[in-house]
């Protein structure tokens, strides 16, 4: 390895009683989690890691004193055992100093903020990747779940919207109590309402995502994902609506009265904040006449009357029962005359 390839920051195994010279090749057993997780990672780039003796024994899982000087060596042979453990082989290189020693806090900031920085230059494939590498990196960390989540967003503003969501469940299984669980179901609602297309198509994107709207305006009322998932349900009933209005129409034009009516009652009955209300109300005033149910047609049109008297429907339905009517339409005024209206209103002024 050349000396301009060598690594300015790596891991150390600090051993007791032992040493590796440069160009020794020594064998190595390793046992314990955090350095198997320390190889696993070594094995992921640069397979170097640096042996360094301690200066007194370390008590639990604390990091111990170091020595100044160490040596860096390469993994030059890998062996996995049936009880997990790892048999390696250690090439020394090169004789380093240790200058200074960065905290596993500080180690954890630099791997998140890594894919922090992909993200804020719209590299969202590699932010993914890095935020996910951060997490299985210390996986019992407060920056784990942190890492989780951002790595799921970096998959939705890819579009990658399965990843992203495949993700956030794995999420919601592993940190259960995380503090920002609230963003994980508003994410997975969005990527469903990302994959609405329309009316016409597969509806199951969009009562997944009414389910997680739901599930965040119940269980988290006061935050804002809540608000914005109000809004967004509006949409959805919008759409739910439509698809109802759709097939309605359809059967209406196929001389299906029975299956029109059922689907404009459906309008009313679960959709009846919607913008598609006073048309199915106009098309049960339709449907109802022409098959001779003058009733039910009138009962309709007075509901029609009272709630939406300026709406166009009613005037529809109500030629329905005036065959005369006709809208009165104003008269535009002359110029010269308006003139003299304008005039006429200065005297006033």
């Amino acid at each position: 390895m050349k000396k301009e390839d060598l690594p300015t920051q790596i891991p150390v195994f600090p051993l007791s009683n032992f040493i590796i010279f440069p160009k020794a090749a020594v064998p190595l057993n390793i046992f314990e989690p955090r350095y198997i997780d320390m190889i696993n990672d070594s094995m992921k780039s640069n397979k170097t890691i640096g042996m360094i003796q301690p200066k007194s024994t370390a008590i639990g899982n604390e990091n111990p004193k170091l020595h100044e000087v160490g040596c860096l060596g390469k993994i030059t042979s890998f062996k996995e055992t049936e009880d997990g453990r790892y048999l390696i082989e250690l090439k020394g290189l090169i004789r380093f100093k240790n200058i200074k020693e960065i905290s596993q806090e500080l180690e954890m900031a630099i791997a998140y903020n890594e894919g922090y920085e992909k993200l804020k230059v719209n590299d969202t494939f590699n932010a993914a990747q890095k935020f996910l590498e951060a997490e299985l990196l210390f996986l019992q960390s407060d920056w784990a779940p942190k890492s989780a989540l951002m790595a799921s967003y970096s998959y939705y503003l890819q579009n990658y919207y399965s990843e992203a969501m495949l993700n956030l469940e794995r999420y919601l299984k592993t940190y259960p109590n995380d503090k920002d669980i609230v963003y994980a179901h508003y994410l997975i609602g969005i990527c469903y309402y990302e994959l609405i297309e329309d009316e016409k198509r597969d509806i199951d994107p969009l009562i997944k995502a009414k389910e997680k709207f739901n599930l965040v305006i119940k269980s988290y009322p006061n935050t804002d994902f809540a608000l914005d998932a109000k809004f967004k349900l509006d949409l959805i009933e919008d759409i739910l609506a439509s698809k109802e209005m759709y097939l309605a129409r359809h059967y209406q034009k196929k001389n299906k009265w029975v299956a029109a009516i059922n689907r404009y009652q459906i309008i009313l009955e679960n959709y009846n904040q919607t913008i598609f209300v006073e048309e199915a109300l106009h098309r049960l005033v339709e449907i109802n006449y022409n098959i001779g149910l003058l009733e039910e047609s009138k009962k309709y049109a007075n509901v029609l009357g009272y709630n939406y008297q300026s709406s166009e429907w009613y005037k529809k339905s109500y030629k329905i029962f005036n065959k005369d009517y006709k809208e009165i339409v104003p008269k535009k005024v002359d110029k010269n005359k308006k003139g003299v209206i304008e005039k006429f209103k200065k005297i006033f002024d």
